[in-house]
């Protein structure tokens, strides 16, 4: 799934063993992290969920079962950076990371996989394992490859705790949104939301605020990974009865991969 480190990113999911999240926890040392801690961590952050697990000390390994998600979460540390820039490269382009230091300052990372039925499920579990793996003294940061973000422990840990306890979806730790200045006012874009067999969101020419832009974004990519709804072409969208945007489905005009949801928002 990490387009740059694995080559073409394919669509998560409907393969015979189910939708795979996959993600980086990224660690100061070189030295695997302790795998019970990390386990005990992720019991603490979602107690409800009867989460257990089982850790390796010999190879570093660690799983971890969410039976009411129908999820398990594999976890594999390598004592060694990131084979590529990407890490560095997704740090500066992350809204969340700003003010941290690039290059992120990590010796090691974990391969960590989240397997479910669903993709939603799935990136719920490598979440929590993600998180528990933030609460560990060597944490640096975790990298989505398929937000192309980076997040540091804290957020990590208070973003991922919140929604658990709701029962919701941490969607922006799962999709980034992109706003940047257009021709004729703000150009903006999702990445992450494919990997839950969607097609990414385009707006093209808002007069919106930019910060309005990408919550709006946000909260329809959150909309449509709980909801599983389908943005379809000459369907409309909008924040109430009142406020409508036509959807057309096409090829991206900002060089997106594949077919995107255009949202026609003035």
């Amino acid at each position: 799934m990490f387009g740059r480190l694995f080559g073409k990113k394919p669509q998560a999911s409907e393969s015979n063993s189910g939708a795979r999240m996959l993600s980086m926890p990224l660690f100061a040392g070189t030295q695997a992290p302790n795998g019970d801690a990390i386990i005990k961590a992720a019991k603490a952050i979602a107690p409800h969920l009867d989460v257990s697990g089982e850790a390796d000390a010999k190879d570093g390994s660690v799983s971890i079962n969410v039976p009411s998600l129908g999820a398990m979460v594999m976890a594999v540390h390598t004592p060694q950076r990131i084979p590529t820039a990407e890490v560095d490269e997704a740090a500066q382009y992350t809204m969340w990371y700003q003010g941290n230091p690039v290059p992120v300052p990590y010796a090691s990372h974990m391969l960590l996989i989240g397997i479910a039925p669903d993709p939603r499920s799935a990136a719920v579990a490598a979440s929590i394992a993600a998180a528990a793996c933030m609460k560990q003294p060597q944490a640096v940061a975790w990298y989505v490859g398929d937000a192309f973000s980076v997040y540091p422990p804290k957020l990590v840990v208070e973003m991922t705790t919140d929604f658990v306890e709701k029962d919701g979806f941490p969607t922006p730790l799962w999709v980034k949104p992109v706003v940047s200045q257009g021709a004729s006012g703000f150009d903006a874009s999702t990445t992450g939301l494919s990997c839950f067999g969607h097609n990414e969101l385009e707006v093209i020419g808002s007069k919106q605020p930019m910060g309005e832009l990408a919550m709006t974004l946000l909260d329809l990519a959150s909309y449509i990974i709980e909801s599983g709804a389908e943005f379809k072409h000459g369907q409309t969208c909008g924040g109430s009865a009142e406020e409508k945007w036509k959807i057309e489905v096409g090829p991206s005009k900002l060089g997106k991969d594949g077919k995107v949801a255009r949202i026609r928002m003035p």
